[in-house]
């Protein structure tokens, strides 16, 4: 879990995204995520512990748009921010 949220914030994003699938991928089924926002609020949970060390924003508005999840640094030296959008995929 730490490991993943370090990639996540250190901008590792291929290894992140590779955490994350083989994380999904082992624990849930596709049964769990009917919607976006089913994905939106598991990732949220998820980085609900990174408050110690970022701002975590869900949905806010920011000129003129709206991302998904935006964490931004509180020590801007240490952790770079990051943005998160997800999408809904309709598999056939």
């Amino acid at each position: 879990y730490d490991a993943f949220l370090k990639s996540l914030v250190e901008g590792r994003v291929e290894e992140f995204t590779k955490r994350l699938t083989n994380y999904l991928f082992s624990c849930t089924s596709s049964h769990d995520f009917q919607a976006e926002a089913d994905y939106h609020n598991f990732i949220l949970g998820l980085l609900a512990s990174i408050r110690e060390t970022h701002f975590l924003f869900s949905n806010k508005e920011y000129g003129a748009g709206r991302p998904d999840c935006l964490l931004i640094p509180k020590d801007k030296s240490k952790a770079q921010g990051v943005i998160l959008e997800f999408k809904h995929l309709h598999l056939k």
